[in-house]
């Protein structure tokens, strides 16, 4: 059978379990896999074919992450074309192929405190009237992102329905493990609650676009909470920073490698050894406290709690309030 008739096959009986940004992610790597081996069929595809193409990947300069999902399309194609009676087996090793190590950013405090003074400063020289919105919910993103360690394609998935305000607690659907139970502080709580109180409905996502004219009833997209991390950080840090500057907090607090692992969904081999090699030079430089990496006191230390109050607690009809005013008060 040709490649590409399979191909089709993969994806068409893939339909009814995946969505389709994962279904074309899939046909655009296998895609780019038959472009390089259209003259052959399925049964004369071999190891050195496979090595030929990954080579030619990495020498494109692709990040890590964009060569497992190649890695992982091949994979998971190779594994459903054994369901066909084909001689060749596709015994193929896709572990053998080398990847440079994870690499850990850490966001230290001052980093941290960078961000959320960029957050209050960009918010407070913008014109618009719904900034106080954009405020608190650019300020919720990055208090979740740091407590918890979500992934970027999470945090835009979130719905009201997955936040437990009284027990403290976010909510994460897996589709193939048991549901994650993520806790958050209570000002990160107070954080959601304002957000919340922006809404008409009760239900939906919990972090929406915003445009120049009203709220548009759609959850941000990943690559909006990615431009809006790089902004903020002036191109210095991504979401998977803080991420991975999560995982580093736990383990500076002695927590297994394993444990913290599961709280985020799983990690590979790899990133645990990096994890491990990474705390051994954080342990003489980090000390963490109780208050550290909280947006919410950080900005009511810094600027007052009087302007936190009157930026944070306005209702919509309040949201127009005297540009000059803002400034006297600051």
């Amino acid at each position: 059978m040709l490649l590409k008739d399979l191909i089709y096959l993969f994806i068409e009986e893939r339909a009814g379990h995946y969505s389709q940004r994962t279904l074309n992610i899939y046909f655009n790597n296998l895609k780019e896999f038959y472009a390089w081996n259209k003259n052959k069929q399925v049964e004369e595809i071999g190891q050195e074919d496979i090595d030929k193409f990954i080579l030619r990947i990495e020498c494109r300069g692709y990040r890590n992450s964009t060569i497992k999902g190649y890695l992982h399309s091949l994979k998971t194609f190779f594994e459903f074309c054994k369901k066909y009676n084909f001689k060749n087996k596709f015994f193929y090793n896709f572990s053998r192929y080398p990847l440079d190590p994870l690499k850990i950013n850490f966001i230290y405090k001052k980093d941290f405190n960078k961000i959320i003074d960029n957050i209050f400063h960009a918010e407070r020289r913008s014109e618009l009237k719904e900034a106080p919105v954009l405020l608190i919910r650019d300020l919720a993103i990055i208090q979740i992102l740091i407590e918890t360690g979500i992934a970027v394609a999470e945090i835009s998935r979130l719905k009201m329905e997955d936040i437990n305000l009284d027990k403290k607690v976010i909510f994460i659907r897996e589709k193939n493990r048991p549901d994650r139970h993520l806790v958050i502080s209570r000002d990160t709580v107070d954080l959601i609650e304002k957000v919340i109180s922006f809404r008409d409905d009760t239900k939906g996502y919990l972090f929406c676009r915003l445009d120049r004219a009203a709220y548009v009833q759609n959850n941000i997209t990943p690559r909006s909470v990615e431009r809006l991390v790089k902004g903020y950080s002036n191109g210095k840090f991504s979401p998977k920073d803080f991420r991975h500057t999560f995982i580093m907090l736990k383990l500076l607090k002695k927590r297994g490698v394993y444990e913290v692992s599961d709280l985020v969904g799983g990690t590979s081999d790899c990133s645990k050894t990096a994890y491990r090699k990474e705390i051994l030079k954080l342990e003489k430089e980090v000390k963490i406290t109780r208050k550290d990496y909280n947006a919410y006191e950080y900005l009511k230390n810094r600027y007052g709690k009087l302007v936190l109050d009157i930026l944070c607690l306005g209702d919509r009809q309040k949201f127009s309030f005297d540009r000059e005013m803002k400034l006297k008060i600051l």
